[in-house]
Formats: structure tokens, C-alpha cells, sequence
């Protein structure tokens, strides 16, 4: 199974790198001590090398795909720092929004604005929830008034 997910790095790696132009750079997998990457780093490039480390103990398929096209994206957008701009690189490499036509970067990002049911959904979700916490407030609210009335009696 580790072997398999060894395989399917490398085999993301070559068909991602394809996609935006650049050459599949080297991939090291996290077995020797040497290359530990610690808790909660899964990935880490080095650029002057153009290779990245990958630890896939843990990690689903689709994380991993996920993994590498972040540190692809990395590699090749330097420039480019972690937040939604990024995200949006990565989504559009995963999806295929984004290749390398032979003159240069072709990127068709997908509309990221949530659709008007997701925007409704997740606001009566949230006063569902406020709503909740309410009814604790107000029935705390008189337990705490029932005491004090005791106490002053």
C-alpha cells in the first residue's frame, strides 16, 4: 500500500509538472531519518534543486494529489505566497483549469462565489445554531436569577 502510494506521487508529479510547463521535478519520500519532516509537515520544497520531500504515511490518494500539486505549485509560482490566490492555483491545477499551451500559462479559474441555496443554507444554519446557544443563555440567565432570589431571602 505504501508502495502504491509512492507510485501514485511520482505518477501525479509527471502529469501535474506536464500540465504547467515545467520539468517533473524530483520527489524524495520521508524513510530515512534524515529527511524527517516533523508532526505536522507533510511536505517541504527545496528550490534550488527542484525537488520537493513527501511523507505519505497516513495520507488518502486524494491528499496526496493535493499535496503534490501544492508544492508544484510552489515550485513553480515562487512568487506566489500561501492564501486564496494560491488555493485558486491548486484547485485549477488539480481540475485542469490550468496548463501550459507552448506560449505560456493558460488559467480558466473556476467561479469560486458560492451559489445563492449554498449562501442561504449556511446562513440559517448559523442562526440555527445562535438561536441554540440563546436558549442555554436565557435558561442559564434563570437558574443564576433563581439562586440569587434564594440567597437573599
Amino acid at each position: 500500500n505504501l508502495e502504491e502510494r509512492k507510485k501514485l506521487v511520482l505518477q501525479t508529479t509527471a502529469e501535474l509538472s506536464a500540465r504547467v510547463g515545467f520539468p517533473a521535478p524530483e520527489v524524495h519520500f520521508e524513510d530515512t531519518p534524515e529527511l524527517r519532516l516533523g508532526r505536522r509537515t507533510y511536505a517541504r520544497c527545496n528550490f534550488g534543486l527542484n525537488s520537493f520531500i513527501l511523507s505519505v504515511r497516513g495520507r488518502t490518494p486524494s491528499e496526496l494529489k493535493r499535496t503534490v500539486a501544492h508544492e508544484l505549485t510552489h515550485l513553480r509560482f515562487q512568487k506566489l505566497h500561501h492564501g486564496v490566490h494560491f488555493e485558486q492555483y491548486i484547485s485549477a491545477l488539480l481540475n485542469g483549469n490550468l496548463f501550459f499551451n507552448g506560449k505560456g500559462l493558460v488559467n480558466k479559474f473556476p467561479n469560486l462565489a458560492p451559489s445563492k441555496e449554498e449562501v442561504l443554507s449556511n446562513l440559517h444554519e448559523r442562526r440555527k445554531r445562535l438561536q441554540s446557544k440563546i436558549k442555554r443563555l436565557v435558561t442559564l440567565s434563570r437558574k443564576l436569577d433563581r439562586k440569587i432570589r434564594r440567597l437573599e431571602k
